[in-house]
């Protein structure tokens, strides 16, 4: 992603500072962790956005992602390090 300058700020809104991207880190820190709990979000996400805003919070290392143990179509996805850092 091309950013609009290198104000440290402004990278961070760039990459979390949408509506949806910011819904889904806020659901993470209140336990939901996986695609059909976020989809119950009172906000309803289409789920084609949703999972385009998964792979960009994934892909700039705010999210990890975990497969469950016992059903390996689950994904958990968790907030990484610099992800905790945004509470």
């Amino acid at each position: 992603m091309k950013f609009r300058s290198n104000c440290a700020l402004n990278i961070f809104l760039d990459i979390v500072g949408d509506k949806w991207s910011l819904l889904i880190i806020r659901d993470i820190f209140m336990g939901a962790n996986t695609y059909s709990q976020f989809l119950k979000s009172p906000e309803k996400i289409a789920s084609n956005l949703l999972v385009d805003r998964l792979k960009k919070l994934k892909a700039y290392g705010i999210l990890k992602v975990a497969r469950d143990k016992k059903d390996a179509k689950i994904k958990h996805y968790y907030l990484t390090e610099k992800g905790i850092d945004l509470y």
